[in-house]
């Protein structure tokens, strides 16, 4: 299995403890105290993975099983992008990863 490993996130990843539903209901999710430090509200992103690491899962997964990979290789291809080109995407990450079949 994936282990989460630490990662020094560029901006903040946080969630609420308390989330009000549409329906009016309040649900109290749960993050492990050992991947997330908590405030009085939130719970903040201190381990995870990366995309480049969850794509592999899924490629050999449910992405085959689904026939959206074949036998064929893959590669990857990690490029640095501009942080501000990047930000609209996503502002956690400092790597865009692509692949190619």
């Amino acid at each position: 299995g994936l282990i989460p490993e630490k990662i020094d996130f560029i901006n903040e990843v946080s969630y609420a403890l308390r989330v009000i539903c549409t329906s009016g209901d309040t649900s109290y999710p749960e993050y492990p105290d050992r991947w997330y430090r908590k405030t009085e509200d939130s719970a903040i992103a201190v381990y995870g993975n990366y995309a480049e690491d969850l794509f592999r899962i899924k490629a050999k997964g449910i992405l085959r099983i689904r026939n959206l990979f074949g036998n064929d290789e893959y590669k990857f291809e990690t490029v640095e992008v501009e942080s501000e080109d990047f930000n609209a995407l996503n502002k956690n990450f400092r790597l865009a990863t692509t692949f190619r079949l």
